[in-house]
């Protein structure tokens, strides 16, 4: 029997939400230097979308027009199959926290962008782009909870962030997501409770865009 040529390994792109250098672990208390106290994150979830992949600044493969929901409680939604024909040499990604203002304007969609996922305000405000809910000793509020609920795609609130990482290739990537780099003693104090666009919405989404990196 003559064996064919054998089989290509499936191409995969992977994400993981990590605190203090570990795993995330939903509704287990964790220490933070950054906060000097301990924080139990219970819901951890983003949009990302308009994923390519760049190549001395020109655009050569995209996975899709479709929008990841990135969410700490399901582990399948943070690994994705990339088809065979993404592949290839790339020296950057590309994508984009949130949901585009096109399809903002066009309402409530299906899919990952369908409002039972917890992650739609109204047809005014649009998506939540990030949702981030939890407690620490440190915050003043009941229960010591807080909520950053991150979005707005209108001027002057617009809060679509792109992010961009160096690699070596398309696919076969797993990217950290670095929560204890959003998480801070002044924000838990002061600005516990984000849940509409405005401008602590558009900032903390900025502080987000540094939270990514690739594994070593």
């Amino acid at each position: 029997m003559v064996s064919g040529s054998r089989a290509k390994e499936p191409s995969t792109l992977e994400f993981e939400f990590q605190i203090a250098g570990e795993p995330l672990a939903l509704n287990q208390s964790c220490y933070l230097p950054s906060v000097g106290d301990s924080v139990t994150l219970r819901k951890v979830a983003l949009y990302l979308g308009q994923i390519h992949w760049t190549r001395k600044g020109k655009e050569i493969a995209r996975w899709s027009n479709e929008h990841l929901l990135l969410d700490a409680a399901s582990p399948e939604s943070l690994s994705i199959a990339l088809p065979d024909h993404l592949r290839g040499k790339a020296d950057s990604m590309v994508f984009w926290i949130g949901v585009d203002s096109t399809l903002q304007q066009q309402g409530a969609h299906g899919g990952t962008l369908d409002p039972m996922h917890g992650m739609y305000w109204t047809w005014k405000s649009g998506y939540i782009h990030v949702k981030i809910e939890g407690s620490s000793p440190q915050c003043p509020a009941r229960k010591n909870r807080f909520a950053y609920h991150l979005g707005g795609y209108q001027a002057p609130h617009n809060s679509l962030r792109q992010v961009k990482l160096r690699v070596k290739q398309i696919g076969n990537t797993k990217i950290l997501i670095h929560l204890d780099r959003f998480l801070n003693k002044e924000a838990l104090r002061q600005h516990n409770q984000v849940m509409s666009p405005g401008v602590k919405a558009t900032q903390m989404t900025d502080v987000l865009t540094q939270c990514f990196s690739l594994t070593p």
